[in-house]
């Protein structure tokens, strides 16, 4: 997978650039990939393309998957919205402890930890 490739060569932006390409020829993305691309905005701590990627999942029904739900909240935490963190983290119909854990490692970021 060449979005997983570039987040692991140290090259976010072309990976970022390869997922945007995937969305606009329709490609049928999975849980995977939003999790990879996820890992690879907080690598580039660029809030507005976790928002839109964010926007992405819920469209296309992939907010059900734990991993997803936690990379999420992880994403925002990394990228300085604890708040957003919070707000996915308390709309969680099932909070699992991978939510949990992204939620406190949030927390310790923002220096939140106690």
């Amino acid at each position: 997978m060449q979005c997983l490739q570039g987040s692991q060569n140290k090259l976010p932006g072309a990976a970022l650039n390869i997922f945007r390409e995937m969305v606009a020829d329709g490609i049928q993305l999975n849980e995977i990939t939003i999790v990879s691309i996820l890992g690879v905005i907080s690598q580039l701590s660029a809030l507005r393309p976790g928002q839109e990627t964010h926007c992405f999942a819920l469209k296309v029904h992939l907010m059900k998957d734990s991993l997803v739900n936690s990379s999420i909240i992880d994403m925002y935490a990394k990228n300085g919205s604890i708040e957003s963190s919070q707000k996915v983290f308390e709309q969680l119909q099932d909070k699992d402890t991978a939510s949990r854990s992204a939620m406190i490692s949030g927390y310790a970021i923002h220096g939140q930890g106690k």
